[in-house]
């Protein structure tokens, strides 16, 4: 048996052999393989170029989602120590999934999203409000709490999430003049990054069913759109601790296994760690501080806000924790 595969159709060279140059298209014909006709190879192609196209819009669909549900939480406030920088985070299959729809399955589906911590081990950080939308079913977290995150879950096995992050204390200039860049701790963006990852892989594959490929998108922006008028607005640049330059914003996507990312492990820790560097490049930022390429924990306590739950989360599920190297 052969998967689905969003990169159809699939070429082989030579007939026979490699080296008689013949470039073909198979494709299944009944127990046999029979090679494409040139219309059909066009077609094929055509149909990919479709499929792209629609996880290009779904991805735009799912930040619109959760606009929407932005309506029903508490007004942003103006007030600089209440300041958030919104950061958002998208995952869509390639092959979409398919999520069993019916009255018992919602009810399974809000115990599950009320019980997904939204921010690694922290118990506090679980979902308060679960409910039924268009195409799938949207969580909030209470106006009360602290981060406010909102989800979107999509039957298709696509899903967003929105985190706002807390910026660092502004900085003193030499006028006494406090610093107008928001500063984002390059530790509490890693734990941000790693519990999203995991609660959007958990609800494409463990709900809708979807195997194989994904791409996920993250867009960190300025919150001077949320605060119109307020001191938010006077802010136009944003930083990484670990970052040497400041921007306006910063996007990126990469593509993965959604099989990758609903399970702890070197292969999440991986897609962590691409996404963070594609990221950090906005801010002059080489590489990420706190995560390797090759799925490992980096230590580094001599960082300023270190991620340490991030630390003793890999600690406890006995994931790689190294130290940094002197350099």
């Amino acid at each position: 048996m052969v998967a689905p595969s969003p990169r159809a159709p699939h070429a082989v060279l030579g007939l026979n052999d490699p080296r008689d140059g013949c470039l073909r298209f198979p494709v299944r014909s009944g127990s046999r393989v029979r090679f494409m006709s040139p219309a059909e190879v066009e077609t094929a192609l055509l149909d990919r170029q479709t499929r792209r196209a629609q996880r290009e819009r779904r991805h735009g669909q799912l930040l619109e989602a959760i606009a929407e549900q932005q309506s029903f939480g508490a007004a942003p406030v103006a007030q600089s120590w209440a300041v958030k920088v919104p950061l958002s985070i998208t995952l869509v299959p390639h092959m979409p999934g398919s999520l069993p729809w019916d009255r018992t399955a919602v009810e399974r589906y809000r115990q599950q999203v009320r019980a997904e911590m939204t921010l690694l081990s922290k118990r506090h950080t679980t979902f308060d409000e679960v409910e039924p939308i268009a195409d799938g079913f949207a969580a909030r977290q209470g106006s009360g709490t602290t981060r406010q995150v909102i989800a979107v879950f999509a039957e298709d096995g696509s899903a967003g999430m929105e985190y706002p992050l807390s910026p660092e204390p502004p900085r003193r200039q030499h006028s006494g003049q406090a610093d107008e860049v928001l500063r984002i701790g390059t530790g509490q963006l890693t734990e941000v990054v790693v519990s999203a990852l995991g609660v959007l892989g958990r609800h494409a594959t463990d709900r809708a069913g979807a195997t194989g490929g994904c791409t996920v998108r993250l867009a960190l922006r300025g919150p001077w759109a949320h605060y119109p008028g307020g001191t938010g607005a006077g802010v136009r640049s944003l930083a990484l601790t670990s970052g040497s330059r400041q921007a306006a914003g910063a996007t990126a996507e990469i593509g993965t296994f959604v099989e990758d990312l609903g399970e702890p492990g070197p292969a999440l820790i991986k897609a962590t760690d691409l996404l963070l560097t594609r990221v950090g490049r906005r801010f002059g930022q080489v590489e990420s501080p706190y995560t390797a390429s090759d799925g490992t924990v980096i230590r580094d306590e001599r960082t300023p806000h270190f991620p340490g739950e991030l630390y003793r989360w890999a600690e406890q599920l006995g994931l790689p924790v190294q130290a940094r190297s002197p350099r």
